[in-house]
């Protein structure tokens, strides 16, 4: 039983480790994604605006398209940036992650 126990914490612990390498390498490859993605846009609406002195009806629907593409770019990429300073998976998500993996397999497998 002790052997047991060993083995299920060292489990816990070895896969709060995996999950939170595995899940955190996305974490910031989707920030790095958000902020690439802000930085064309933005450079987008720039260019459209430079010099737009006297718009047609047609590009001035198309620019304020444009302009509210950008206000849910950047809302999204300020969401994600948000994750750099408060990440959703750390070690001790991982952590819990791992026990309720654990938990919830151990319920089912009493016939």
């Amino acid at each position: 039983m002790q052997l047991f126990s060993s083995i299920m914490i060292g489990l816990i612990f070895g896969g709060a480790g995996v999950f939170t390498a595995f899940e955190r390498s996305n974490e910031l490859q989707r920030i790095e994604d958000s902020k690439v993605l802000l930085n064309q846009t933005m450079m987008n609406v720039v260019e459209l605006l430079t010099n737009q002195t006297d718009l047609t009806d047609m590009e001035a629907i198309a620019l304020t398209e444009r302009l509210l593409d950008f206000g849910r770019i950047a809302a999204d990429a300020r969401e994600n940036l948000a994750l750099e300073e408060n990440p959703i998976w750390d070690y001790s998500s991982g952590l819990f992650f791992c026990v309720t993996v654990l938990t919830t397999i151990g319920k089912y497998m009493h016939c």
